[in-house]
């Protein structure tokens, strides 16, 4: 009767330490920025009038934004070394109607994302410019 109880004892014990390890890693990965905060290599496909499609490969950086929750800001934003912000709801971003200077050009973009994992895709249009589709692989 003693080894069955330490029997159980023991395995008592084993399922607790499971559940705290458990309750623990679940803790440590609530952030909805870790996935998306980091350097990305984007591969872009854009439709140029007058020129067809083209390609174009880049990086951006993306980073939580300080002053707005939700928010996420992304450098280098369609190769123009501008930074544009986008809302964060779980595996989905949008990247509202914005205007930012590409050459002393004042122009507007928009678009929306979504993140699988390690991938990042993404369309976004800039009026009278161009359409273009985007793959993005965290660094």
């Amino acid at each position: 009767m003693s080894k069955m109880k330490n029997l159980f004892f023991y395995i008592g014990m084993l399922l607790t330490v499971q559940l705290l390890f458990n309750s623990c890693s679940r803790e440590l990965n609530n952030d909805p920025y870790e996935k998306l905060v980091g350097t990305w290599e984007v591969s872009e496909q854009y439709t140029l009038p007058g020129w067809g499609t083209l390609e174009d490969s880049y990086t951006i950086n993306i980073t939580k934004c300080p002053s707005a929750e939700n928010t996420i800001l992304i450098e280098n934003f369609g190769n123009i070394d501008e930074t544009v912000t986008a809302i964060v709801k779980g595996n989905s971003i949008t990247i509202a109607s914005q205007s930012v200077d590409w050459d002393g050009d004042l122009i507007t973009v928009s678009g929306s994302d979504s993140v699988r994992g390690s991938k990042l895709t993404y369309c976004y249009n800039i009026p009278d410019y161009w359409n273009a589709t985007c793959t993005a692989t965290k660094l």
